[in-house]
């Protein structure tokens, strides 16, 4: 039997911007890709331990280099411990 996987691809434009909108997106979805948390190395440990329902990979672009006057771009997936 086929199972369907709700997924979410999610522009952050910021992480406090859009951390309220990622929260409930975490009720309708099992899979979510962000983009654009704009967080350092240093602060991913707030996107990683949002929501204990997901586990999260997430990379911080604030350590590579600049390109045309802007960083490369930041990245996280999600997904829901339900998956199994």
């Amino acid at each position: 039997m086929a199972r369907f996987i709700n997924f979410a691809s999610y522009n952050l434009h910021g992480f406090q911007q859009g951390k309220s909108q990622l929260l409930e997106s975490c009720n309708s979805h099992e899979v979510i890709a962000v983009q654009e948390h704009w967080l350092s190395d240093y602060d991913l440990v707030k996107i990683l331990n949002l929501h204990n329902d997901f586990t999260v990979v997430a990379k911080s672009a604030m350590s590579e280099k600049i390109q045309a006057g802007f960083f490369f771009t930041w990245n996280a997936i999600w997904w829901g411990c339900n998956l199994g």
